[in-house]
This record gives C-alpha cells, structure tokens and sequence, in this order.
C-alpha cells in the first residue's frame, strides 16, 4: 500500500500534463444577442468573466440564452464551468453567452 501511495501522484501528473493546454482568453463585445462560444472544438472547462465596466449582467446558457434566461454574471464576477468526473468535455457550439450592446465578456 505504501508504494502504490507514493507512485499515485506521479501518474496522475504525468497523465494530466500531457492533455492540458492553455488559452488566453478572447474578449468579446457583444450586440445584445446569443451567440455559441465557438464554431467547433470541445473544451475541458470554460470561463466567463464579466469586466467591471459592463452596464448589465452577462448570461451564460444554452440557445435558448438571452437578456432574462442563463446563469446571470453580475459586472466584475465570473461563472467557471469545470470539468466533471463524468464529463468528456463541452461542446463549444452547444454554449452560449449573451450581453448587452457594447458590453464585453471574456470567454
């Protein structure tokens, strides 16, 4: 049992470095209609950050995501999508944002 404990970490690193990638984020002025994260691709998890600056909140959904319906971010706060043991990935045009004119949102 005791070396399965000490071998156990390294596994588990040398299996997550070799899947891991990281993307700055793109931010994104809206025009106060949905539009999916991406035309394509899966993703392990998704963040959405709503700068400060913005004069409403940003709503993250499904296609049917729009100024009364999503998960509501309040200008300055953000909503994390994580991975889930479970989860395979998200697909990316299967998530929508949604923010007011002008307003931006980084994804």
């Amino acid at each position: 049992m005791r070396l399965f404990r000490l071998c156990t970490p390294l596994l588990l690193i040398a299996i997550a470095s070799a899947q891991l990638l990281i993307v700055s984020p793109a931010e994104v002025t809206c025009d106060s209609a949905a539009h999916a994260v991406s035309t394509s691709g899966i993703a392990r998890w998704i963040q959405f950050v709503a700068p400060a600056a913005n004069s409403a909140v940003v709503r993250v959904g499904d296609s049917n995501t729009g100024a009364s319906r999503g998960v509501p971010i309040a200008a300055g706060g953000g909503y994390m999508m994580p991975v889930g043991s479970q989860t395979l990935g998200y697909d990316l045009t299967k998530v929508y944002y949604y923010c007011t004119t002008a307003d931006k949102v980084n994804i």
